[in-house]
This record gives structure tokens, sequence and C-alpha cells, in this order.
């Protein structure tokens, strides 16, 4: 069992003299500038090299950014919540 907490925090996509033409995103309160991600876990060992995962993830917030974060435009059409949930399983093999 596990669990952990990842902050995704947008200040500037930009810097320098081209800065001014792209907008502040230091305003946290907005989803588009953000992503907090509250996550569950447990793992069971199958065999000595063989194991399953699942995982829960409470996402608030999409980090809008040209940064690559999991959240891409050409997926979601219809534009993004500010709240995602996930159940990820996952099976690893150790040799």
């Amino acid at each position: 069992m596990g669990s952990y907490y990842s902050r995704y925090d947008l200040t500037r996509v930009s810097t320098g003299p081209i800065a001014a033409l792209f907008p502040d995103q230091s305003d946290r309160s907005f989803p588009a500038n953000h992503v907090y991600d509250k996550v569950i876990t447990a793992r069971v060992n199958l065999t000595n090299f063989w194991n399953a995962k699942i995982e829960g993830h409470f996402k608030n917030g999409y980090g809008a950014s040209t940064f690559p974060n999991g959240f891409y435009p050409q997926l979601n059409p219809m534009g993004f919540k500010p709240n995602t949930h996930a159940l990820v399983l996952k099976t690893s093999v150790n040799f």
C-alpha cells in the first residue's frame, strides 16, 4: 500500500523579450495553471518476478501549456474539466 502527492505549477511559458507575448500563468486558482495529483496505490507480488499494481489518481487542474503533462487538446476536443479521476492497472516483470 502507498500514496503520494504530485504538484505541477506553471509560472511562465517563456522568459526574456518574448515573454510579453505570452500570458502570465502564476494564478493557481485557474485549472490551466496547475496539476495537483493525489494518488493511492497497492501492489501485490504474484511470483518472485511478477507483480500487479493498482493506482487511483485524483487530479485537480490540467496545466494547459506547451509542456507535455498528459492532457492533449487533440484527444479532448470538447475541452478540459477542472478535475480528473483515473484508475490505472499495471503489471511488471523483473529479471
